[in-house]
């Protein structure tokens, strides 16, 4: 009976594996393109540069990818000026889909978010023939890519 309810209380604190708690309000932000995916999960920061090797020349679908992966910790601070971008610049209030409509010939790029127990994510279909996306958008890529740039140092 005293087994049972030390693992209730384990399950309804949150606690899992070697004891690290289970937090709703846990930050995750995921960045993919076609080169490369960004992710941060808590402080981890993975990042995945892809190569695509192509076989025939003209085609446009590689014939293998390969992923170079890192993952580093960051501190805190390092994640403060993102996690103000997503709060301040509009980006939670953005539509699921910008740039080109469904369809079209595109380059996607994705960035989805949790934070403050929201979720949110938002895909770019990057076309030049049509309307970019909102500028809280770029702002939260631009700083994930710049997270990036730092891990590759």
């Amino acid at each position: 009976m005293r087994l049972y309810l030390i693992a209730a209380g384990l399950l309804l604190t949150g606690m899992v594996g070697c004891g690290t708690p289970v937090r709703e309000s846990a930050f995750h932000a995921h960045y993919s393109s076609t080169s490369s995916r960004i992710s941060v999960d808590g402080l981890a920061l993975t990042v995945a540069r892809l190569e695509h090797e192509y076989e025939n020349p003209v085609s446009a679908v590689p014939s293998r990818t390969e992923a170079h992966t890192k993952t580093v910790m960051l501190a805190s601070k390092d994640l403060m000026p993102l996690k103000e971008a997503i709060r301040g610049s509009g980006f939670l209030a953005l539509p699921a889909f910008c740039g080109a409509p469904e369809g079209e010939r595109h380059y996607p790029y994705s960035i989805r978010v949790q934070i403050d127990g929201q979720a949110h994510e938002v895909v770019y279909r990057s076309n030049p023939s049509f309307p970019g996306c909102a500028k809280a958008f770029h702002e939260v890529e631009k700083l994930l890519q710049s997270l990036a740039a730092k891990a590759a140092e």
